[in-house]
């Protein structure tokens, strides 16, 4: 399977650590602050897209942990980023155990020095589009238990993930190996609701990064889910799963540019 860590040198700007950077982090590169003031360019609503994802993560995550889901593989999510999934398990006070996975060396390097040793969680270099290497890891084999429910956490992911690599086969690989109950939780760029020259733009400046990005549409991300039950609303707006609060104008038309949803396992 093709990584999805393509270049991984300090001479291109990656996602999480964009990411990073419009979440207000310091755990990233001049490159990467560079491409990230060329997205705000082309899309000023960016930053509101991405806390907006965030705050889909921390309403998904307090979902499973009120499931009683005690373990998680957190793909591509980054332990570095403020309201990590790592983040959210502690302020919980459930009693967790996490594998973070990104292939970026960099992004792996800063997370296991943060983590300095933590007994609950740690953070494995692999291409987290290949289910069977982050699966095989040791660190994901000494962490996991398989014959338990796992959540699953691919919020911010498969819209990285080329055509060629089929995104609803790296999913469905998943599926196959986590037990029932399970969960996995997406979020995923698309175009469907976005003026076209934002979608564009998004497209275009990220071709110039480590991590190209694909918009998908609402029929294609339902088709990642198959096998799976959905968990009530289904697949919507980023903004429209379970909300705590009406969003403000700003934050509507910046929700618009991403789906989501959290499945479950039959």
């Amino acid at each position: 399977m093709t990584d999805l860590a393509g270049g991984t040198g300090p001479e291109l700007a990656r996602a999480g650590r964009i990411r990073d950077y419009l979440l207000g982090d310091g755990h990233n590169l001049a490159v990467d602050r560079r491409l990230a003031a060329a997205l705000e360019t082309a899309v000023p609503d960016i930053r509101q897209v991405i806390r907006l994802n965030r705050g889909f993560l921390h309403r998904a995550m307090r979902s499973l942990l009120a499931a009683d889901i005690g373990q998680f593989l957190d793909l591509g999510s980054s332990v570095l980023a403020a309201g990590n999934v790592r983040e959210v398990v502690r302020r919980s006070g459930h009693g967790c155990r996490i594998v973070h996975v990104d292939a970026d060396p960099i992004t792996v390097r800063q997370g296991r020095s943060l983590l300095n040793g933590a007994k609950d969680a740690v953070v494995v270099q692999a291409d987290p589009a290949d289910a069977g290497r982050v699966f095989d890891h040791p660190d994901t084999a000494r962490m996991l238990d398989p014959g338990r429910p796992i959540g699953v956490i691919m919020v911010d992911l498969l819209h990285f993930v080329p055509d060629a690599m089929g995104p609803a086969a790296v999913v469905a690989e998943y599926r196959r190996r986590i037990a029932p109950g399970s969960r996995v939780v997406l979020s995923h760029f698309t175009g469907d609701h976005w003026p076209t020259h934002l979608t564009r733009s998004t497209v275009e400046v990220m071709s110039r990064s480590g991590d190209p990005i694909r918009p998908r549409s609402y029929e294609e991300v339902v088709a990642m889910l198959a096998g799976f039950e959905l968990v009530e609303p289904g697949v919507v707006g980023v903004g429209e799963w379970h909300p705590e609060r009406r969003l403000d104008p700003v934050e509507e038309r910046a929700a618009a540019g991403l789906y989501a949803a959290v499945a479950r396992v039959p």
